[in-house]
C-alpha cells in the first residue's frame, strides 16, 4: 500500500482438467444423489491429510499410487512447488502379472496381494507358488521371486517418472522429509525400501492425522490409517476448512460410515 509501479508479477502453479472428464465426475455424483460444492486435485487432498506443516517447510514429495495413475505433489517452505500424474499405476503391475505368468487378471491380483513384494533381490528363489490353487486354469508353479521381479520392474518405472520430474525442478534427491506414499499400491511390502534406493531419499507410508476426527468406534482407527484412505479423508478435511458451516471436528460412528462415504472414492 502507499507504492506505485507499472508492472505486477506473480508465480503461480495451474491445475487444469480436461472439461469432459469433469462434467462426467459431476454427472456420475448427481447420479449417486449427491452434489459437487467444489473440486480438489486428488493428491492436495490426500496431503492435507498425511503431510505435517515440519513436513512441508522441510521439503517433501507425497506420491499417490493408484489404480491407473501415480500422483505427486512437491512442497518445500510451506508452499506447493511441483505437481504432476503419471500414466501408470498398481493396476498396471496386475496386467503385468497376468501376462508374465500366463494367468486371469483375477488370479494376477490374488497373486500380486498375497505374495508380492517390491524388491526381488530381497525374496527367496525357492519359493514356489502353485498357481492352480488361486487359478484353477494354471497348472504350473513359479518361484515367488519371478514374481517379485515383474512387480519391481513396473515400481521402478513409476519411481523414474517421479525421479524425471524431482530433476526437472531441481529437487533430486534434496527434500530433507523425503517421501511419503498413499494410496493402494502404497501398501505392496518392500516399497518404502524400494523408493529409498531409487530416488535416494528418505522414505515412509502417509498415516493421515485423526485429531481432527472424533472416531466413536475404535475399530475405525486402525482402518483409518490404511494409506488407501488418505484422499477420502483429505476430501472431509478440505470441505472442513472451506465449508460456510465451521466444524470442529468429524463424528465417525461405524463401519457403514466407510461404506456410504469412502464408497464414493474407493473402487
Amino acid at each position: 500500500m502507499g507504492m506505485t509501479g507499472n508492472r505486477l508479477e506473480a508465480n503461480s502453479l495451474i491445475i487444469d482438467a480436461f472439461a469432459p472428464a469433469i462434467k462426467n465426475l459431476n454427472k456420475a455424483v448427481e447420479t449417486s444423489s449427491g452434489g459437487l460444492s467444489g473440486l480438489i486435485f486428488g493428491p492436495l487432498a490426500s496431503a492435507s491429510a498425511v503431510l505435517s506443516k515440519n513436513q512441508r517447510q522441510l521439503g517433501v514429495v507425497l506420491l499417490d499410487i493408484g489404480f491407473s495413475t501415480t500422483s505427486m505433489c512437491v512442497y518445500e517452505d510451506n508452499k506447493l512447488l511441483h505437481i504432476s500424474i503419471f500414466p501408470v499405476g498398481c493396476g498396471h503391475v496386475t496386467n503385468d502379472l497376468a501376462i508374465g505368468l500366463k494367468t486371469s487378471i483375477e488370479a494376477a491380483e490374488a497373486v500380486k496381494i498375497s505374495y508380492g513384494y517390491a524388491m526381488a533381490k530381497n525374496v527367496s528363489g525357492r519359493d514356489l507358488i502353485e498357481l492352480s490353487k488361486i487359478d484353477s486354469q494354471s497348472k504350473n508353479s513359479v518361484s515367488r521371486r519371478f514374481i517379485s521381479e515383474i512387480i519391481e520392474m513396473r515400481l521402478v518405472e513409476i519411481l523414474e517418472w517421479a525421479n524425471n520430474e524431482l530433476k526437472h525442478i531441481g529437487k533430486a534427491g534434496k527434500l530433507p522429509a523425503g517421501v511419503v506414499l498413499v494410496g493402494g499400491g502404497a501398501k505392496m511390502p518392500g516399497l518404502v525400501d524400494l523408493t529409498k534406493q531409487e530416488l535416494r531419499l528418505p522414505a515412509q507410508i502417509g498415516v493421515s492425522d485423526l485429531s481432527n476426527f472424533t472416531i466413536l468406534n475404535g475399530d475405525l482407527n486402525t482402518e483409518l490409517e490404511d494409506p488407501e484412505y488418505a484422499c477420502c479423508l483429505g476430501l472431509l478435511l478440505w470441505g472442513k476448512e472451506n465449508s460456510p458451516t465451521k466444524y470442529s471436528s468429524f463424528n465417525l460412528s461405524g463401519g457403514n460410515f466407510l461404506k456410504k462415504i469412502f464408497g464414493y472414492f474407493v473402487p
